[in-house]
């Protein structure tokens, strides 16, 4: 009779250690899952942010001479974000192949931003240039 409530707890016991086994195994897999969905998450707002930048430069290029533009230390601030937020693309560990790419939109950035720099100082007015010119020359 001892046997058999031994065995009996025994059969118990490997059924609850089966149980905390397979729920650990669960657990782990699912923070995995999480872990890769908030890395994903993470990347889709990056990619939201450099949209809405390169979309806010581009409307601010649109409107440059018309009543409706903006300052122009606006636009050089928001072609610097666009420029950081594409350098933010590098934080995290990347494949070759997806490194590869970042760099090349990082240097399409750049051109970018140096061919703003060329049309904005071939459109500002003579002060804007002198200052432009003053800080250069500092």
């Amino acid at each position: 009779m001892k046997k058999k409530i031994a065995f009996a707890f025994l059969v118990l016991f490997l059924l609850f250690l089966a149980g905390i086994v397979t729920t650990m195994h669960i657990i782990n897999k699912t923070t995995a899952n999480l872990t890769a969905l908030l890395l994903l998450h993470k990347v889709e707002v990056i990619r939201q942010d450099l949209v809405i930048n390169v979309q806010t430069v581009q409307s601010n290029l649109y409107t440059i001479g018309t009543s409706f533009g903006k300052e122009l230390d606006i636009i050089v601030d928001n072609v610097l974000t666009l420029r950081d937020r594409a350098q933010t693309c590098t934080d995290c560990h990347h494949d070759s192949r997806v490194e590869n790419e970042i760099l090349q939109l990082q240097e399409l950035t750049e051109q970018y931003k140096e061919a703003l720099s060329y049309f904005i100082t071939s459109t500002a007015d003579s002060q804007r240039v002198n200052r432009l010119q003053a800080f250069a020359a500092d």
